[in-house]
């Protein structure tokens, strides 16, 4: 399985952090700041697979809040089997990195 992630890596990682993100992804500004933050502030490797294949939710895009009958047809985009594998391709993937 081929995940894409965003990965906060510092010099000398002591462990790993496994972060599953919200509806907004990988490339969002908050969610990268904080993950950054959190790798400078424990020394840990953080990594957070991109889980909706460059599809996050966005309300411009899809029309409605997640609340909406739009969100669900967003939601089906992702089907919880492949969402799945691709933690578990994750975490073999952060595991194999601090071995």
């Amino acid at each position: 399985v081929n995940v894409n992630a965003v990965v906060s890596d510092p010099e000398a990682p002591v462990s790993g952090i496994l972060v599953l993100l919200d509806v907004f992804g990988v490339r969002d500004e908050r969610n990268l700041r904080w993950m950054d933050k959190l790798a400078v502030e424990t020394g840990c490797l953080v990594f957070a697979p991109d889980l909706f294949r460059t599809k996050p939710w966005d309300a411009e895009v899809y029309g409605g809040s997640t609340s909406s009958p739009a969100y669900e047809t967003w939601r089906s985009l992702h089907p919880p089997e492949r969402v799945v594998e691709d933690i578990r391709a994750s975490s073999r993937f952060l595991r194999s990195k601090l071995q």
